[in-house]
């Protein structure tokens, strides 16, 4: 039996990306896509830098996170 601690990958990504300091794009449920930097997170909300302000994102409106900027075809994304 394996004793080790369970991986949260939820954890790991957004730590590594926030060390990183990688442009991350947040795309909400809504549809609203947010691009920006993580500056923290905790289990429930998000603090995204974006512009030069701080958005506090709470994580259950979040649809997919992807690292890197949008790239568009037209007005619709790749």
């Amino acid at each position: 039996m394996d004793n080790r601690p369970a991986q949260n990958v939820q954890e790991t990504f957004l730590n590594t990306v926030r060390k990183d300091k990688s442009m991350i794009t947040i795309y909400l449920i809504s549809g609203t896509k947010l691009t920006g930097k993580i500056r923290s997170f905790d289990k429930y909300t998000l603090l995204l830098e974006s512009k030069g302000e701080d958005q506090l994102i709470f994580k259950h409106t979040i649809s997919t996170v992807t690292i890197g900027r949008p790239r568009f075809r037209g007005s619709e994304p790749l």
